[in-house]
C-alpha cells in the first residue's frame, strides 16, 4: 500500500492565509499534516525545527566518520 503524506509549505504569515487542515484534489479530501517524512527527513510546514535537527544530526554522523579516517590512516604507509 502506497502511503501519501502532504503539507503546505510556507512563512506563518502565508500559512495563516490558507486552510491548512483540508486540501481538496479532484474532489477527494487530503488531510494536510504538519510535519511530513520525505528519505528520512521530517519536515515542518516552516521548514525550521525539524529541518535543524536533520542538519545538526547529519553534522555528527560526518564528524564520527572522519575521526574514523584518522584512526585508520595511522595504519597506514607510505610505501607503493
Amino acid at each position: 500500500m502506497i502511503m501519501f503524506q502532504f503539507t503546505c509549505l510556507g512563512a506563518s504569515y502565508q500559512l495563516a492565509k490558507v486552510d491548512a487542515s483540508v486540501f481538496v484534489v479532484n474532489g477527494v479530501a487530503v488531510d494536510l499534516l504538519r510535519f511530513v517524512t520525505c528519505l528520512g527527513v521530517s519536515i515542518d510546514q516552516q521548514l525550521t525545527y525539524t529541518f535543524a535537527d536533520h542538519i545538526r544530526s547529519l553534522a555528527c554522523r560526518c564528524f564520527f566518520w572522519i575521526r574514523e579516517l584518522l584512526s585508520v590512516r595511522r595504519t597506514l604507509t607510505i610505501d607503493h
